[in-house]
């Protein structure tokens, strides 16, 4: 169809804007161009509101097929972005957007106005998405832009230009989506933008840190460390290129400094760690004092200083950080999502403080900056696991030194929420994963429920599986499966649980640098499982490996450690059972100079400082055992119950604690006749018995010693329910959900002479009926061992899964445990 009569389109223009015709005489196109020349000029909003009239009565007259409504179409929508911009208006905007929309989709790509009017919709668009956060928006804006830059010929100027934008929103489109698919066209774009833009451009230092950005991006969604590499040397380039003079080089410094505590996170390199602070303090340096860029180049200094803290250990670098990150949250005032990482940073420095000093003030504080971090960002914002599996992390800390079950519980929920949030390929998702494994190893401790310990071992085997052996929290990761598989080994005896253990355990302090600040935690979880293996098997080169590692441990801890009371009493332990194995006396001496520093070194009202006492008052009692000293047990008595009131009366390591009160108590009768002592030792080990959420093996050992002291001291007949709760616990010790070898071992090392024994003081109390009772209870489980006459749980598992489960799970709520008898004094060093 023909275009419109120009007269048509003149008069309308004439009416709409009350020119004389003589200002319109020329053609329709030049005069729209006029219209909108003198607006731009004067900023009157009377003159915009006559060209918006002008366009719109153009356009009334335009038929649908005419070829100039393209251009009219964005004309009118350029003014219509004009009176957004102008008075705010989005309806103006959205009436923009229509226009611009209907222009596009009528322009050819041969059309030399097609890259304009693409431009002109993307830029309506990307305002749009700012003001309401449509994601349609931003995506059809990066589309729009695309469009525009690649009608674009090369040697325009705008064509590096539509390219650099097309990468922002395609950037602005992928923090949205964490879509592969868009990261690798904003890379895509971006690369184009740079290797488009003229030599010796002011814009070439932008563009190479644009690309960087987006391949450090690209390296945290995907972990290919290619994107990382190429990100670093971008970053670096960009600097170089701008120079100390330019205003946006300390951003290129900024992203440098994060880039190289990246790498230096997946390859451990020192060098990059050294390169990341000094790029920090120079980005610092750089920035006015007070605004956001300075929030944040602080705060990334901070960041890179905290870690080389955790390889090096200078305090120094730590209490820089913690100031550092304290100036920037100054400015963190506005609640906007971008400040979340300012203070999630600032909470990370100040819990690895508390780490290191102890201070309740830091963690407190840390616990403060955390929860000011997740009031700000968006449920859908993809740092939001990060920042839910630090503070994670920082409530577990603070449940471990103030026991407040409430930080224990949203510690676990807030983990799971992290894990929950992220895909099998997030490259930080090993760190979610070892997150919750350890809070709910923590709970498991505290209540002893055995579905946490499962849920406990599958996320950090699934956190070991997850991480690459480049990883730095790979050596974590394998030290928490060891710590819980030792924890379980203590409930069930499995020897394949301690041998696993012991497997991942060697395997951490094998691959951990021995300056590494972690190792003296590897060392001492090794040392428990090692501790277990020489009480299973009187293996003595496992006890003498284990004072070893230990001594080893403690040489490389700080006086003032806060976990260096838990490595003393592990010593401690060692070395008594060294004392009792070789009647040495130096071990006796060491162990109880080892105990008594832990139990000055952990804090009054720590809830640890229950197995520094227990320890000491083992110490004493083995002590008074071989010098008779009648203060070293009044000590170990007082001790052992400073312990149990410690400890709360559902906590599963009490019956520990009581069951050690008993045996002091008793030995104290021993000497003395004292029948109180008698009494109130029994009423011990009767508690600890009554204790369902205790391990089993710890409960036997309980009821095993209250029988044998009462037969001894009063006769068997007054054993008589004693021996029957210890029968009574015996199918339970050894269930047929483990190994044939440890049924054995425990029946062995348990239950050998419970039945004769039991049935003997029933005679002795003239209760026969009971005696035939409790023989043939002890026979039944006896030989349900030796004729194989119930069905292999494997078996079960293989023909009924569904029973096979029901009857792990019932077993599991009958047994479960944190101490086993074993290790009744040794709270594991799992982090």
């Amino acid at each position: 169809m023909a275009p419109t009569d120009p007269s048509t389109v003149r008069a309308a223009l004439a009416q709409a804007t009350a020119l004389e015709p003589a200002a319109i005489a020329g053609d329709p196109a030049a005069v729209e161009r006029m219209l909108l020349d003198r607006y731009q000029r004067t900023g009157r909003p009377t003159d915009l509101d006559g060209v918006i009239d002008a366009f719109d009565a153009c356009l009334a007259r335009t038929p649908a097929d005419d070829p100039n409504r393209g251009r009219r179409l964005s004309n009118l929508g350029v003014a219509q972005s004009y009176r957004f911009q102008q008075a705010s208006d989005a309806g103006a905007l959205d009436a923009a957007i229509a226009a611009l929309r209907q222009a596009a989709l009528l322009t050819a790509v041969e059309d030399a106005a097609y890259p304009l009017r693409h431009a002109n919709l993307a830029t309506s668009l990307e305002r749009r998405y700012g003001l309401v956060g449509a994601v349609a928006d931003i995506g059809a804006a990066a589309a729009a832009w695309r469009s525009a830059a690649g009608a674009t010929g090369i040697s325009d100027p705008n064509h590096a230009v539509r390219w650099a934008y097309a990468a922002r929103a395609r950037q602005s489109l992928y923090e949205i989506t964490r879509s592969a698919a868009d990261i690798d066209a904003a890379v895509e774009a971006a690369r184009r933008a740079l290797s488009t833009t003229p030599s010796g451009s002011s814009s070439t230092a932008e563009r190479m840190h644009s690309v960087a950005v987006l391949l450090w991006s690209r390296y945290l969604h995907a972990g290919a460390l290619v994107d990382l590499h190429e990100a670093i040397d971008l970053a670096q380039r960009a600097v170089r290129t701008a120079g100390a003079g330019n205003r946006r080089s300390a951003g290129y410094l900024t992203t440098l400094s994060r880039a190289l505590s990246t790498r230096y996170e997946r390859v451990g390199r020192l060098a990059d760690l050294t390169a990341a602070v000094e790029a920090g303090r120079e980005a610092v340096a750089r920035t006015p004092a007070g605004g956001a860029d300075w929030a944040v180049g602080l705060s990334t200094l901070g960041s890179a200083l905290q870690t080389r803290y955790g390889r090096l250990g200078d305090p120094a670098d730590l209490d820089e950080a913690v100031d550092a990150q304290r100036r920037a949250v100054t400015t963190a005032t506005s609640g906007r999502p971008a400040d979340a990482g300012i203070w999630l940073a600032l909470m990370r420095s100040l819990r690895v403080r508390f780490e290191r000093t102890g201070s309740t003030v830091d963690l407190d504080q840390a616990v403060d900056a955390g929860r000011r971090a997740a009031e700000v960002v968006p449920p859908d914002h993809p740092g939001r696991a990060d920042l839910l599996s630090s503070l994670s992390v920082t409530l577990q800390t603070r449940f471990e030194r103030t026991g407040a079950t409430t930080d224990l519980s949203t510690a676990i929920e807030t983990a799971q929420q992290a894990v929950d949030s992220t895909d099998a390929n997030h490259p930080e998702r090993d760190a979610y994963l070892l997150s919750l494994a350890t809070a709910l190893l923590i709970r498991h401790e505290r209540t002893g429920r055995r579905a946490d310990l499962d849920r406990a071992i599958e996320a950090s085997r699934g956190a070991v599986l997850a991480s690459t052996a480049d990883r730095p929290d790979r050596l974590v990761c394998l030290s928490t499966v060891a710590g819980a598989l030792l924890v379980r080994y203590g409930q069930f005896t499995a020897m394949a649980d301690l041998d696993a253990a012991l497997e991942a355990i060697r395997r951490a302090a094998a691959e951990c640098p021995l300056d590494h600040p972690d190792r003296a935690g590897f060392l001492a979880t090794m040392s428990s499982v090692l501790r277990e293996r020489y009480r299973r098997s009187a293996d003595v080169a496992a006890l003498d490996e284990a004072v070893h590692v230990l001594r080893e441990a403690l040489a490389a801890t700080a006086a003032d450690h806060p976990d260096r009371s838990t490595y003393l009493y592990n010593l401690a332990d060692a070395l008594l059972a060294r004392a009792v194995h070789s009647s040495d006396a130096s071990a006796l001496d060491h162990a109880t100079d080892a105990a008594r520093q832990s139990v000055r070194a952990i804090p009054a009202d720590h809830p640890a400082r229950a197995g520094s006492l227990a320890t000491l008052s083992s110490v004493l009692l083995c002590q008074h055992g071989r010098t008779g000293s009648r203060t070293a047990l009044d000590e170990a008595i007082d001790l052992a119950r400073q312990a149990v009131a410690h400890t709360p009366v559902d906590h599963p390591d009490r019956a520990a604690y009581l069951d050690l009160v008993g045996q002091s108590l008793f030995a104290r009768h021993f000497g003395t006749g004292s029948a109180d002592d008698l009494d109130a030792a029994v009423t011990s080990w009767s508690a600890a018995i009554a204790m369902p959420m205790a391990a089993t093996a710890t409960r036997m050992v309980a009821a095993r010693l209250s029988a044998d002291s009462l037969a001894w001291a009063r006769g068997p007949a007054a054993a008589i329910g004693a021996y029957s709760a210890a029968l009574n616990l015996l199918p339970l010790l050894a269930w047929r959900g483990i190994g044939r070898d440890d049924q054995y071992h425990l029946l062995e090392t348990y239950g050998a002479t419970l039945a004769v024994d039991g049935g003997a003081s029933a005679v002795a109390g003239d209760r026969a009926r009971l005696a035939v009772e409790l023989l043939e209870l002890g026979r039944n489980v006896l030989w349900a061992q030796l004729l194989d006459s119930r069905t292999d749980l494997a078996r079960l598992q293989r023909h009924a899964p569904r029973l096979a489960a029901r009857l792990s799970a019932c077993r599991a709520a009958l047994d479960h445990s944190t101490a086993g008898p074993g290790h009744l004094f040794a709270e594991l060093p799992l982090r």
